[in-house]
């Protein structure tokens, strides 16, 4: 699935969702952003939207793998002390 951004926001581009095979019964899922950023977003981007936007997709690839095979290997994404002072101040 690929998203364009929103045009006049400040990101020109798009970011997609892409799932492979890897085999019988595996896929991997992975997810690129191409775009560029201008005006206020040149400040947003850095300090805030990347933050929230890397954990949202944390917590994506933790729920479609525990829907996927019913548990997470490895140890479950976590938000840093940064995006949980970002999610009070909103």
């Amino acid at each position: 699935m690929r998203f364009a951004f929103e045009p006049g926001r400040g990101l020109d581009g798009h970011h997609e969702f892409r799932l492979t095979p890897q085999g019988a019964g595996a896929a991997q899922l992975t997810h690129t952003i191409d775009a560029t950023v201008t005006g206020r977003m040149r400040i947003l981007w850095p300090l805030v939207i990347r933050w929230m936007h890397e954990a949202l997709v944390g917590d994506l690839f933790d729920n479609a793998e525990r829907a996927a095979t019913g548990r997470i290997a490895g140890r479950p994404a976590r938000w840093s002390p940064w995006v949980r002072l970002l999610r009070r101040l909103r």
